[in-house]
This record gives C-alpha cells, structure tokens and sequence, in this order.
C-alpha cells in the first residue's frame, strides 16, 4: 500500500481494493517469500506484536499466540531468534504471524522457495488444513507444479499475462498433455507463437 499500483485494478470481497481501507486489510494475511518478520524480536515477541498491530482485544491476545505456537509447531523456539532457526521453521513463523488475526484471505508469495522437500510437504499439510478446515482463502504464487497441482483452481502466467485459468486436470486435458508441466510449456510456446506474429516485420 506505500507504492500506487501502475496500472490495472483488484477487488478483494466484492470491493475494489483502496489501500487505506484498514477493515479490508484485517480481513487479509499475507506472507512474503523473504522472510520480514523482526529479526531482534523472538518468535514470542513477533506473534505478540502482530496481534497488537491487528488490534486483537488485549485480553484475547495470549490464548490467540498460545493457538498460533501449537498449531504451527513452535512452542520449542518460543524464546529464540527469527535467524537461529532452520528456513522451515522461519516459514511457519511467517505463516503463524500471516494467520494470527483469523484472515479470511491468506495472500502467499512463493513461500516454499528455498525449502527442503520434507518442510515444503510439512508447510502444505497445514495450508490444506486451513483451507479445508477453517475456511481461508488461500492466494499462492508457486513456480513449482507439482504444488500447483495441489490447488482447487490455477492460472498461468507469462510476462504479467493470464494464459488459462481452470483446475489442474482440466489445464492438463486442454493441453492433452500427460503433466501440469508439460501443459504449462504447451501454453508458453503458443503465448511465444502469438507474441512473434503481432510484432511488426522489418523490411530490407
């Protein structure tokens, strides 16, 4: 919100986004894939300030870092720093200060880059677990297809342009290709083709 956009529009729950509509940015959570959460604070210290910046009643705010450190496994780094720990719990951190005022709306960006196998599986297991159980919208960016094809619904972009948007299986049955990867290319060649037709032709 400290940049204007430079060009095109966006409507989040049925209104066009204004970035001084402080309402609608309690009702969203997002998570940065560097992480940008206060590395002079602990994990306690990020949870509890974040709650106070999201205006959480100060009598709800401990029961509400207490439900964030257990679901996001963090009750044994309660009292570290953000750089002591392993890039798969710092992603956790994020995730739990992402969540920690009860978003309807979770806004990702890319944020498994630089994660082992194991903690990306880890982080997906509860970004299904807050999809299907608590409801959240979830909003990811992913170069990864093989977590794309663990959403409901995907678009794929090239150079800042929408190029389909469906659920995996009917991207891949569109392409009649065998993988999301391989539809993907499919949809990057032809987005090629059609960029090389419209450009205008140099003549000797």
């Amino acid at each position: 919100g400290l940049l204007p956009a430079s060009e095109g529009r966006a409507w989040l729950f049925g209104q066009e986004v204004d970035p001084r509509d402080i309402d609608t940015r309690r009702r969203v959570g997002y998570m940065s894939q560097a992480f940008s959460l206060y590395g002079e604070l602990t994990v306690r210290q990020n949870l509890l300030l974040h709650a106070r910046l999201f205006q959480i009643a100060k009598h709800d705010i401990p029961d509400r870092v207490t439900e964030m450190v257990k679901r996001f496994e963090l009750d044994h780094v309660l009292d570290d720093l953000p750089e002591s720990l392993p890039l798969g719990v710092r992603q956790r951190l994020s995730l739990a200060v992402a969540m920690v005022h009860k978003p309807e709306l979770l806004i990702l960006d890319e944020p498994t880059s630089g994660v082992d196998p194991i903690a990306r599986d880890n982080f997906w297991r509860l970004l299904v677990e807050l999809s299907r159980r608590d409801r959240v919208t979830i909003f990811i960016s992913t170069h990864f297809m093989n977590e794309a094809e663990r959403c409901d619904r995907m678009s794929m972009m090239h150079a800042g342009r929408v190029l389909d948007s469906d659920t995996p299986a009917a991207l891949v049955e569109k392409r009649g290709a065998a993988t999301l990867e391989e539809a993907f290319i499919g949809y990057l060649l032809e987005a090629g083709a059609d960029q090389e037709s419209s450009e205008p032709q140099n003549t000797p």
